[in-house]
């Protein structure tokens, strides 16, 4: 089949082989060209960016007389680009544990100092009646409340950086971008200003923070109040 059609614009897919050999057409225009009135090829399902895949696979291979017709997620059409994007997230997983080993030492320090510092006054607060049940629950409630401003600062502090680069990505360049090229793929970091993106790593950094300060709460709870206040 052949036609002659009028060029209403020019599109960039970030890899040169499909630039070359893709076209985009009105489904009716293309039926047309090719003498396929009411035919297809192949329906693509475009999934919100949260869905889950595999549930909505099974749904349509239920609905789907699979005699006749072949349903395939992305996993299964490109093989090799999921086997590309399993190693880069491990890969990434093990970045992020770094990371996150990093911000536990981080704040167990800073906790560890607070409260080595703050011996004496605990100490003279014990001797004068208070509770050490009382006081753990008063230096935990401070620790909280440090960890939810840090957090809240770091997300505040990240936005116009994120935001800076989702407007102008960096780009790869020499083999890398023929690699991210030969899979269709446009040779870009991309990055992210979703809610969730933040939320979870302010979360995590939250509970890393709670977890250390369970060190100044035993500490407290086993002070000796003479020892404390001679320190």
């Amino acid at each position: 089949a052949a036609g002659k059609y009028p060029v209403k614009g020019l599109v960039n897919l970030g890899s040169p082989e499909l630039n070359k050999r893709l076209v985009y057409m009105p489904l009716k225009l293309m039926q047309e060209m090719f003498g396929a009135d009411s035919m297809l090829t192949s329906v693509s399902v475009m999934m919100n960016e949260n869905a889950d895949m595999d549930a909505l696979k099974q749904h349509i291979v239920s609905a789907t007389d699979t005699a006749r017709y072949e349903v395939l997620d992305w996993k299964m059409m490109l093989p090799e680009l999921d086997q590309l994007i399993e190693g880069d997230l491990a890969g990434d997983y093990i970045v992020i544990g770094i990371l996150y080993l990093v911000i536990a030492f981080g704040v167990f320090g800073t906790i560890l100092m607070m409260t080595r510092e703050r011996m004496h006054e605990f100490g003279i607060l014990v001797a004068i009646g208070m509770k050490r049940r009382l006081l753990a629950l008063m230096v935990l409630a401070e620790i909280f409340m440090i960890a939810a401003v840090a957090t809240l600062a770091g997300m505040l502090a990240a936005l116009p950086v994120i935001w800076r680069f989702k407007a102008h990505p960096i780009r790869f360049s020499g083999e890398l971008q023929k690699v991210y090229d030969r899979y269709g793929m446009e040779a870009i970091v991309p990055f992210s200003d979703k809610t969730y993106v933040f939320t979870e790593q302010a979360a995590i950094v939250f509970i890393i923070a709670v977890c250390m300060s369970l060190y100044a709460v035993i500490k407290i709870l086993r002070l000796n109040a003479i020892e404390a206040i001679r320190s």
